[in-house]
C-alpha cells in the first residue's frame, strides 16, 4: 500500500478581508499587522523607510546610461561645434576668425567653404549664419541620439527573442522609449539662456524630463514619487517594474528568515497592480491573498524555524523561479484570478507610454501583444491538459491531530516553467538584495 504523504498546516495569519476590499487597503492592513512592522516605531519605520525611498529614487538609474548619454551629448556638442567652426571659419561665440592652419590638413581644404558676414542682414548671409549654427544643432542631436542607444543596446539584445510575460512587457517598455530619445535628443540642443529647463514635463522641450522617461522606459522601472506615478502607472511606492519585481519577490521570499515575510502583499502588489490596470481589471485583496498563498505553498516545503537553511536555498530558489517566472508566472497569475490574456499592452507604462504609443510605438506594441497571446494560449492548452491528468491526485489523509479528515490536491510540478537561462543582464548572485529595492 502506497504511502500517502504528508500534509503539514503552516498558519499565515493576514489581515481580514471584506467585502469589496481593496487591493491596496489589504496590503496596507496586512503590513501593519506584522510584527516587526507594530514595533518599528518612528526611527525603524518611518525614518528609515523614508531614507530608504531617497537611496532608490537616487541609484535607481545605472550610472554607466547616465554617462553613456552625457557622453553622447558632449561629443555632439563638441563635434557639432568644431565642425561650424571648420565650415565658417570663424568662432560662432563671438564670430573671431579662425585661421586655416589650426585645422588638420585634410580638412583645410573645407575651411570656409559658408564663410559669411555674422553682423549682415542680407539674406544671403543671413541663411549662412543659420546653416553654420545648425550643423552645430544637428550633429549635437545625432550625438545625443547615438549616446541614448548605446546606453540600452545590450537591454535590446537581451529581448530579442521574447518568450515570457516579463520579456513582452520589457519589449513594450522599450518599443515606447524608443520615441522618446527623439524627444530627449530634440530638448538637449536648447541651452541653459533658453529657460525651458523651468518648463516641467514638457517632451521634446525639457531635457531632464525627456531623457529620465527615456531611461525609465528602457529599463522597466517606475516612477515612484507620490503623486507622479500616473506617469508610468505604477500602483505602490517602488520603482520595480515586472521583471526585476519577480526577480526581488522570488529572492526575498527564499532569503528572508521570517515565517511570514511582511513585504510579500507588497511586493505583489508592485508587480500585478500596473498589469491589472492595463487589462481593466479591478484589482482586490483576494487577488494578492491567492498569489501569495501560492507563494507560501512553494516556500513552505523548505521553510523551518529561522529560514530556509542554506543548503536548502539553491533548490528553493530554482522552485521559486519555476513557479514564479516565464511560464509559471503567467499561471500563477492566472490562479489568483487574473487573467493576462486581457491585458492591453497599449495601456502600460502610463502616460509616457501612452505618447510613446502616439509617437509612433503602437503597432510595434499591438504586434507584440499578439505574439504573447498566441504564446499564452497554448500555455493555457497545456493547462488545461494536464489539469485533467490530475484529477486523480486528489487524496485524502489524517489532520495532524488524527482527528478528521481533510482534502488536498498534490500540485503538479509539471505546470512551472523551466526557468529560461538568464541573459547577462539578468544573471545576479544568490545573495538576496539590499532591502531597499522594494521602495519601502
Amino acid at each position: 500500500m502506497a504511502t500517502k504523504p504528508e500534509i503539514q498546516e503552516v498558519s499565515h495569519p493576514a489581515a481580514d478581508i471584506t467585502p469589496g476590499m481593496k487591493a491596496e487597503d489589504y496590503v496596507a492592513a496586512t503590513l501593519k499587522m506584522r510584527e516587526h512592522d507594530k514595533h518599528a516605531g518612528f526611527i525603524n519605520g518611518g525614518l528609515l523607510r523614508f531614507a530608504r525611498w531617497v537611496g532608490d529614487a537616487g541609484l535607481a538609474v545605472l550610472p554607466k546610461n547616465r554617462f553613456s548619454c552625457a557622453v553622447g551629448l558632449t561629443a555632439g556638442g563638441a563635434l557639432g561645434l568644431y565642425t561650424a567652426k571648420l565650415l565658417s571659419g570663424m568662432h560662432l561665440a563671438d564670430y573671431t576668425p579662425v585661421p586655416q592652419k589650426d585645422f588638420p590638413k585634410i580638412l583645410q581644404p573645407l575651411h570656409g567653404i559658408i564663410k559669411f558676414d555674422p553682423l549682415s542682414h542680407t539674406l544671403r548671409d543671413r541663411w549662412k549664419k543659420l546653416g553654420a549654427f545648425y550643423i552645430f544643432t544637428i550633429v549635437s542631436f545625432l550625438g545625443v541620439m547615438t549616446g541614448a542607444w548605446a546606453a540600452y543596446r545590450n537591454f535590446y539584445k537581451s529581448n530579442e527573442n521574447a518568450d515570457s510575460l516579463e520579456d513582452y512587457v520589457a519589449r513594450i517598455g522599450q518599443h515606447q522609449g524608443s520615441k522618446w530619445r527623439w524627444l530627449a535628443a530634440s530638448s538637449s540642443v536648447f541651452g541653459s539662456v533658453s529657460g525651458y529647463y523651468t518648463i516641467p514635463f514638457l517632451p521634446g522641450v525639457n531635457y531632464g524630463s525627456s531623457i529620465a522617461f527615456y531611461t525609465v522606459l528602457n529599463q522597466d522601472r517606475k516612477i515612484m514619487t507620490p503623486g507622479l506615478k500616473i506617469a508610468t502607472g505604477t500602483t505602490t511606492n517602488s520603482y520595480l517594474g515586472l521583471r526585476e519585481g519577480v526577480d526581488y519577490l522570488c529572492k526575498y521570499a527564499v532569503h528572508n528568515p521570517s515565517k511570514n515575510p511582511a513585504e510579500l502583499e507588497y511586493l505583489t502588489l508592485t508587480i500585478m497592480g500596473p498589469l491589472a490596470h492595463a487589462a481593466g481589471i479591478k484589482l482586490t485583496a483576494e487577488h494578492i491573498q491567492k498569489f501569495v498563498n501560492q507563494i507560501h505553498d512553494v516556500r513552505d516545503k523548505y521553510w523551518q524555524q529561522g529560514g530556509i537553511p542554506e543548503a536548502k536555498k539553491h533548490a528553493a530558489m530554482k522552485d521559486t523561479a519555476a513557479h514564479f517566472k516565464g511560464k509559471g508566472l503567467d499561471k500563477a497569475f492566472y490562479d489568483a484570478g487574473f487573467d493576462t490574456m486581457k491585458i492591453d499592452f497599449t495601456k502600460l507604462n502610463g502616460l509616457i507610454g501612452k505618447l510613446g504609443n502616439h509617437l509612433g510605438a503602437v503597432s510595434k506594441v499591438q504586434k507584440e501583444q499578439a505574439d504573447y497571446r498566441a504564446l499564452a494560449t497554448e500555455w493555457r492548452k497545456e493547462w488545461i491538459k494536464r489539469g485533467k491528468e490530475d484529477d486523480s491526485n486528489e487524496i485524502d489523509s489524517l489532520d495532524p491531530a488524527g482527528k478528521s479528515f481533510t482534502t488536498a490536491v498534490k500540485r503538479a510540478p509539471a505546470l512551472a516553467a523551466t526557468p529560461r537561462p538568464a541573459s547577462k543582464q539578468e544573471q545576479v548572485s544568490m545573495t538576496p538584495p539590499s532591502s531597499s529595492a522594494a521602495g519601502l
